[in-house]
C-alpha cells in the first residue's frame, strides 16, 4: 500500500508494521511536526517491518522523556528513505542494535540539532545493524553529538556533504563529523567534510 501525505501534520505520530508500506509526501514536501507527541515515547515514526519506504517528507521537533526523540526510529526490518528532511530532532534518525536491519538513505538532509542539555544529539545514528547506505545526503549544524555515527557492519557512504557550518546557525558545534564507532567494513568516497570552529572535538573523522 501507499499512503500519501497532503500538507503539514502537527502532533501526529505512528508506528509502521506493514511490510512494503510506502509513506510519501504529495506536492511540496510536507512536514510532520512532533509538537510534543511521539509514537511509544520514541519517535515521530517508528518502523518495524521489512521493505518500508518513506519519501519526500520532513520530520521536525522530536522530543521524548529519554532525550533521544527521533524523526524516524528503525527497530525491525528494512527501510529506504528518499528526499526527506530531519530538522531540530534530538536524534534525526536512530536505529536499534540488530544485525538483520538494513537502512538506505538517498538525497536527505539532516540539520539543526537542538541545543537543550541531555544525551548527545546525533543527526544520524545507525546502531549495530547489518548495512547502512548513505548517498548524496547533507548533514549540517550539530550540537555536541556527531553529524553521522555508525556501528553498522557494512557502511557505504557515497557523495555526501557533512558541513557543520551549513545549518540555520553557522556556529555548528558538533563533535565528529563522521564516526565509525566499531569499525566494520566501510567505503567512503566523494565526500566534503567541513568542521565548525565551535566543534567540541578537534577530529573530523574517527574510525575505531
Amino acid at each position: 500500500d501507499t499512503v500519501l501525505v497532503h500538507g503539514d501534520l502537527r502532533g501526529e505520530a505512528g508506528v509502521i508494521e506493514q511490510p512494503g508500506l510506502v509513506l510519501r509526501g504529495a506536492g511540496t514536501r510536507p512536514v510532520l511536526h512532533a509538537e510534543g507527541r511521539s509514537a511509544e515515547g520514541k519517535a515521530i515514526v517508528v518502523v518495524r517491518a521489512p521493505g518500508v519506504r518513506i519519501a519526500q517528507l520532513g520530520f521536525a521537533g522530536a522530543r521524548v522523556r529519554d532525550g533521544n526523540g527521533a524523526g524516524i526510529r528503525l527497530e525491525d526490518g528494512s527501510l529506504a528513505v528518499f528526499g526527506c528532511s530531519f530538522t531540530d530532532n534530538e536524534m534525526g534518525l536512530l536505529t536499534a542494535n540488530r544485525p538483520e536491519l538494513a537502512l538506505v538513505l538517498r538525497g536527505c538532509r539532516f540539520a539543526d540539532a537542538p541545543r537543550h542539555p541531555g544525551p548527545l544529539h546525533h543527526l544520524l545514528y545507525a546502531g549495530r545493524i547489518g548495512r547502512l547506505e548513505l548517498h548524496g545526503c547533507t548533514l549540517a549544524n550539530g550540537f555536541r553529538g556527531h553529524l553521522v555515527k555508525s556501528r553498522a557492519r557494512l557502511a557505504l557512504l557515497l557523495g555526501n556533504l557533512l558541513d557543520d557550518t551549513a545549518g540555520t546557525d553557522p556556529r555548528g558545534a558538533a563533535s565528529y563529523e563522521l564516526e565509525l564507532a566499531e569499525g566494520g567494513r566501510a567505503l567512503l568516497a566523494g565526500h566534503v567534510l567541513v568542521q565548525s570552529p565551535g566543534s567540541s572535538n578537534a577530529a573530523v573523522l574517527s574510525v575505531r
